[in-house]
């Protein structure tokens, strides 16, 4: 913060000392400096513009990345659960040739539900 307090500090310096030292008349460098003036608010202008639409951008894709890996999430639990399911029906038409033990729970059945 100082660096930029002692920059704006010698900028002014330098500013008057030019001023004090143009060879040209008051009204012709007035005119000058208000023509610079214009030149650097429209770089300025210009140049937030495009940060702005940098960062609007960045979040925007940002965004869309979350929103893709939470319906990349929901889909990969709805594949689970899917397989899951199909993998209690086959042990219910085959029972015992899984080796594990499933529960199969249903509406109205017992919590504990139901051992192969």
């Amino acid at each position: 913060m100082r660096t930029e307090w002692a920059f704006l500090a010698g900028l002014g310096v330098g500013t008057v000392a030019t001023l004090m030292l143009a060879p040209q008349s008051g009204k012709h460098t007035q005119e000058l400096l208000a023509d610079k003036l214009r030149g650097g608010l429209d770089q300025v202008t210009s140049a937030g513009k495009k940060v702005r639409a940098q960062v609007k951008d960045s979040a925007t894709t940002g965004e869309a990345s979350a929103e893709k890996s939470d319906e990349d999430r929901a889909g990969e639990v709805v594949q689970r659960k899917t397989s899951l399911a199909e993998e209690a029906r086959q042990e219910q038409q085959y029972p015992g040739q899984s080796g594990r033990q499933i529960v199969v729970q249903e509406p109205g059945n017992n919590p504990q539900g139901n051992l192969l």
